[in-house]
């Protein structure tokens, strides 16, 4: 019995004692740190709105150049170009201005032209049927030309002084063999004047003149005629 009373006398102390810690115990609050975090207000912040981006441009990517189809042309077949003699101008000059007066052509002097083959036929006479083909074609082509050549050549050395106070005049016919390097040989005068002078004057001229002669592909007799005509007007 007393063990159960003095049970029953600890189990009353101890409810005492739970019951005073229960009514004497006080709420422990503990301090809430401040938080770091603070409060976000959209007041604070002001709308910013982005700037602009460039517009970008626009890669422009280089044309594939196209392969043009170059069709081949065929070479044109040019003709052959014919280049005409043009005479050598010659400056003329002469001794005195009496002697270019004098060599001028006279109008009132004027001779019926004889056809080529006239003119050769009383220069060369039978001799002519002799040639060559060769050398007929060239004689008939170029007799004109050696002549003009010839007579350029005269007015540009001027009248003789002595033959011009004199009043020499005439016809001289010339003759000589013209070879294809465009050389002459067996220069003579087939027809003299009479006036020395003049005679020996148309071999100058034909020794200065023959630079210029038309060359002939085979050699070639030259006959004709050296004129000094002096114009009084």
């Amino acid at each position: 019995m007393r063990m159960m009373q003095a049970v029953l006398i600890s189990l009353l102390i101890h409810l005492l004692i739970v019951l005073l810690f229960f009514t004497n115990k006080q709420e422990l609050v503990y301090p809430t740190k401040k938080s770091d975090k603070q409060e976000i207000l959209l007041v604070n912040f002001q709308t910013v709105t982005p700037a602009p981006k460039p517009p970008q441009k626009a890669k422009i990517q280089p044309e594939t150049p196209k392969k043009e189809t170059i069709k081949k042309q065929e070479p044109t077949k040019e003709k052959p170009k014919i280049v005409k003699k043009i005479p050598v101008k010659i400056n003329y000059k002469s001794t005195s201005p009496l002697a270019n007066a004098l060599m001028k052509e006279s109008k009132s002097y004027q001779k019926p032209i004889p056809s080529v083959d006239q003119k050769i036929r009383r220069l060369y006479g039978t001799s002519f049927d002799k040639f060559t083909p060769t050398q007929k074609k060239f004689i008939e082509d170029n007799l004109d030309e050696i002549h003009y050549i010839t007579q350029r050549t005269l007015t540009q050395n001027g009248y003789p002084e002595a033959a011009l106070q004199t009043m020499q005049q005439g016809v001289n016919i010339v003759s000589f063999d013209l070879h294809p390097n465009g050389d002459i040989t067996n220069l003579r005068l087939i027809r003299r004047m009479g006036y020395a002078i003049l005679d020996r004057n148309t071999l100058e001229v034909i020794k200065i003149a023959y630079k210029n002669y038309p060359k002939p592909k085979t050699m070639t007799k030259i006959i004709f005629n050296v004129e000094y005509r002096i114009n009084p007007y």
